[in-house]
């Protein structure tokens, strides 16, 4: 029978034991974990190949807005490390969600202009889309695509010249456009919290840019959307995106708005493909050689510094099936120009529209 001393002797072996396994699990564990995070660092586990789920694109760079520059541009490479980005391999391209038209489609889009207060027939003035005038206040008019329900709705304020006599514009002004878009009940919270403001003034019925509110005849929102993956989406148009609303001083409820577009088709995340992505290099190539949607063009010099190099998916305008990444080029003030972000094998030559699935 072991004696209290050696009960005693065998249990502080038994515990220093234990206490000398468990460092050295630790240690094993720890060198484990350093040497799995050293390999995959300089051994990166390749990503999946793109399964480009939606055949080929159409080319993302339709725009018809796009800048021209008066001569050849020369180009100076000035980013804060002086080179281009290294990009993925692959990136995610998502469908747009596009309405299909209805029997109803017409009523629907009538009771969308009645919340506008037009009434009456409206004039088809597309395929799809008929414009209405509003018989009370002949200035207002507004262009509704039936299937879409998109619109632009236009106050002529050229022929009002009162219209930005009446009074100023105040701070609450602001949240105006967002609650006239509420009101249609067509504000998505995708759009709803990336809100820009933009202070116009009036010279000779031309709107043109200002400092602030104070000095502001016209107050512009635009409505863009959220970031996706941690990407920007931008619009064709760097000064105003594809849902805005231009407001006026006036109290007049059909006065308030001049000018309001609304462009939007929802992204529909559960609907994704992977694409192969070109190189910065090449996307750069393209810019150098006039092969760019330039969205915006300094006056007086041909001579571009380029600042930032980025990806972002665009917003497509005309309607396109596909959100795609774009290459930005900017010199971060009057110089903007997007290349197509998918390599070239994927995407449909210019101007063809449809995709193959």
């Amino acid at each position: 029978m072991a004696t209290l001393t050696e009960t005693a002797y065998y249990s502080r072996k038994i515990i220093n034991l234990s206490i000398i396994a468990l460092l050295i699990f630790l240690g094993l564990r720890i060198l484990y974990t350093t040497t799995v995070a050293i390999w995959n660092t300089l051994f990166p586990t390749p990503p999946p190949p793109a399964n480009h789920a939606f055949g080929q694109l159409t080319f993302p760079l339709n725009q018809a807005d796009s800048a021209s520059p008066s001569a050849k541009i020369t180009y100076v490479l000035q980013t804060v490390d002086g080179s281009l980005p290294v990009l993925p391999k692959t990136f995610k391209v998502y469908a747009l969600i596009q309405p299909d038209p209805n029997f109803n489609s017409f009523n629907s889009m009538k009771n969308l202009a009645g919340r506008m207060d037009f009434a009456g027939s409206p004039n088809q003035v597309g395929p799809t889309s008929w414009k209405f005038v509003d018989t009370a206040t002949p200035l207002r008019t507004l262009v509704v695509d039936e299937v879409s329900e998109n619109f632009n709705l236009n106050y002529n304020f050229q022929a009002d010249p009162n219209l930005f006599q009446e009074k100023s514009l105040v701070t609450s002004d602001q949240s105006y456009p967002g609650s006239f878009l509420q009101s249609l009940g067509i504000l998505p919270p995708e759009i709803s919290n990336n809100q820009v403001a933009s202070y116009f003034r009036n010279d000779g019925g031309k709107l043109v840019p200002t400092t602030s509110l104070s000095t502001a005849d016209a107050l512009q929102i635009s409505f863009n959307r959220d970031d996706i993956d941690k990407t920007p989406v931008i619009s064709p148009n760097p000064d105003k995106s594809l849902v805005s609303v231009i407001i006026s001083p006036s109290s007049n409820s059909k006065k308030k708005v001049i000018q309001a577009n609304y462009y939007y088709y929802p992204v529909d995340f559960q609907n994704s493909g992977t694409y192969d992505l070109t190189t910065s290099q090449l996307a750069y190539d393209m810019l150098t050689q006039g092969q760019a949607f330039f969205a915006k063009l300094p006056k007086n010099t041909n001579n571009i510094v380029i600042r930032e190099v980025f990806l972002a998916y665009l917003d497509p305008y005309p309607a396109q099936p596909y959100l795609q990444p774009v290459l930005v080029f900017s010199d971060g003030k009057d110089f903007l120009a997007y290349v197509p972000g998918v390599t070239s094998s994927w995407l449909l030559k210019p101007g063809e529209q449809s995709a193959a699935k």
